[in-house]
């Protein structure tokens, strides 16, 4: 195909983006750092070990998550570097967006390790894909506080925002109500999209004002689960 290339990883770590609900979104170049790597570092073993059985995988499991050490860290780089290849992935999506795995990637570049990124699967750029807001910047915030006085603090802080109009960020599906709750008594305009499970089957996008938004999302909850 013109203009696009075939291109061998290079040994070190590879950042691996997996999907966020639908195994179909798997790239080829995922499956094949997955089948080359020595070792895959995940936040869930659990969760990981689903996906490899799912590829028909056996792979050593190497949990690394919020509460990995620096000495964990630095073991793992130190193999890296004596010739081991590594994946790493996050419970589903890209890595290093709202997960632990920024700090394994930080220490291995600063230690000389080829890092590579095997793009895919995004649950922040799958939503902004389909809300059909025309500016062109926008923000990801991570996870939605939990406490009241953080949320409203954020929200005021965004409303303020001269170099973004578009904030993004995770919410539980167990706390996404009390969210819009929250949301629903500030005085605003601004136009929302929430998404419920995307790229699944029962997958729904929402928008509207907080308040239209808080009224379809306690409906949904009522008749179909949780949204998240």
């Amino acid at each position: 195909m013109p203009g696009f290339l075939k291109q061998e990883i290079e040994d070190g770590l590879w950042v691996v983006a997996t999907p966020i609900g639908n195994l179909s979104d798997l790239s080829e170049r995922a499956k094949i750092a997955m089948e080359e790597a020595d070792v895959i570092l995940c936040e869930d073993t659990r969760r990981t070990a689903k996906l490899m059985s799912s590829l028909g995988l056996k792979k050593h499991l190497e949990r690394l998550d919020a509460h990995a050490s620096k000495e964990k860290i630095k073991a793992l780089t130190e193999e890296i570097l004596r010739g081991k290849n590594m994946v790493l992935v996050s419970d589903a999506g890209t890595p290093a967006l709202s997960d632990p795995g920024s700090y394994m990637i930080s220490y291995a570049r600063l230690c000389g390790v080829c890092v590579t990124p095997i793009p895919g699967p995004s649950a922040i750029t799958a939503l902004l894909s389909v809300a059909g807001f025309t500016e062109t910047s926008f923000t990801f915030c991570g996870f939605f506080p939990r406490k009241e006085k953080d949320r409203k603090a954020i929200l005021a802080e965004a409303s303020s925002c001269k170099v973004s109009e578009i904030f993004v960020w995770f919410e539980s599906p167990e706390r996404i109500v009390e969210a819009f709750e929250v949301i629903a008594e500030i005085p605003m305009t601004a136009e929302m999209v929430v998404g419920k499970e995307l790229t699944k089957i029962y997958e729904k996008i929402f928008s509207g004002s907080a308040r239209e938004l808080l009224e379809q999302v306690k409906t949904e909850i009522e008749t179909q689960g949780a949204v998240g």
